[in-house]
């Protein structure tokens, strides 16, 4: 998640990483969980992945504009 979260800053995306670090459990489970393909099917739930990424994206802005917003 460290490389996901800088290429994305890199990009002008900020990742609460935070976020990803109090859930680490569920991070990883997310992960296998998109990606599970094996010989006896295509078991992929990208949505847990998704959920987590799109919350971590949501507040990382909220703490960017809180810390842009106070510097005007």
């Amino acid at each position: 998640m460290t490389f996901i979260c800088q290429f994305a800053e890199s990009k002008g995306l900020p990742l609460d990483r935070v976020l990803f670090e109090q859930n680490a459990t569920y991070v990883r489970s997310a992960l296998v969980a998109a990606s599970a393909i094996f010989r006896d099917g295509d078991f992929r739930k990208p949505e847990y992945l998704i959920r987590i990424v799109a919350n971590a994206l949501e507040q990382g802005a909220k703490k960017t504009f809180a810390i842009d917003g106070n510097k005007e």
